[in-house]
């Protein structure tokens, strides 16, 4: 764990609604109806910003994903919350030291 790690603690208790911020956004406590939408919006966060992801861990608990160049530190990290189905972020690493991927999809 770096200083840059944001971690929060937490039951998943309520949906985070904030209208300020944009629909693929990604933040300690965001919460997603299920893993799989939990994993489609960290793939569209990825197109958006032009980086290429990697899941690490998917399970019934948990779906774990870092950023696919070697030595970038982006990493999230999402858990199933006690009503057993919906996901909430619960530690995220939003910094990225890779340069992207260009339009053709090389690093």
């Amino acid at each position: 764990m770096t200083n840059n790690d944001i971690i929060v603690g937490g039951m998943c208790e309520g949906i985070l609604d904030n209208p300020d911020l944009e629909e693929n956004t990604l933040i300690v406590g965001s919460r997603f109806e299920d893993s799989f939408s939990f994993k489609q919006v960290i793939r569209s966060n990825a197109i958006i910003h032009n980086f290429d992801i990697t899941i690490k861990a998917s399970d019934k608990s948990r779906v774990i994903a870092t950023c696919s160049y070697r030595g970038c530190p982006w990493r999230i990290r999402g858990s199933l919350c006690s009503d057993g189905h919906s996901f909430e972020v619960k530690k995220l690493n939003p910094t990225h030291l890779c340069h992207g991927v260009n339009i053709i999809g090389n690093k």
